[in-house]
């Protein structure tokens, strides 16, 4: 399992569709070939008050997250170059 990439268009698309068909988390993290424990916490961070899985809004999410990270690290680097 060693492999930490984030999930993709197309894993948020298989949680939704899994999800939305009533299979349990175990199914759908085989289905993706991801752990169930990652599976587990994308539906549990990214799961409306109505109870619904959002896929949109969990990549607009991951995005945003990344997009921090990136600047964060810009700016780590830059102050090491300066210094």
């Amino acid at each position: 399992m060693g492999c930490r990439r984030m999930l993709g268009v197309e894993d948020r698309a298989a949680i939704m569709a899994g999800v939305d068909a009533g299979l349990s988390q175990v199914r759908i993290a085989h289905l993706i070939g991801r752990s169930p424990s990652v599976v587990c916490r994308e539906i549990a961070r990214h799961t409306g008050p109505d109870g619904k899985y959002r896929a949109e809004e969990a990549g607009k999410a991951a995005r945003a997250a990344s997009a921090a990270l990136r600047s964060a690290c810009w700016i780590v680097m830059r102050s090491f170059a300066a210094a």
